[in-house]
């Protein structure tokens, strides 16, 4: 299993009025860009140093975090002929 959570606990996860979370923002984000050739793990490294980078006007920052139980392979997600994203545990492996 693969837990991902905006901030670590016992601290508060950030949003922008228009843009949403800085989390989803930075998941959706890499995601969309690296999904078809970086594994789920680099990806979620990406996403974590992203929303670390980000700050409030007072100096205020967010930490995401990660982490797995069982995790033994890469999971990278790739597209079939119809554009649909697949999951594919095999890929990279």
């Amino acid at each position: 299993m693969y837990f991902a959570y905006a901030t670590i606990p016992g601290h508060l996860a950030y949003r922008e009025p228009d843009m949403g979370s800085w989390f989803i923002s930075s998941v959706f984000n890499v995601f969309c860009s690296k999904a078809c050739t970086m594994d789920l793990q680099d990806m979620m490294r990406l996403v974590e140093k992203q929303v670390t980078e980000r700050f409030l006007d007072d100096g205020s920052r967010q930490t995401a975090t990660t982490s797995t139980v069982a995790w033994t392979k890469n999971c990278i997600l790739t597209q079939d002929t119809s554009g649909s994203a697949l999951w594919n545990p095999y890929n990279g492996v």
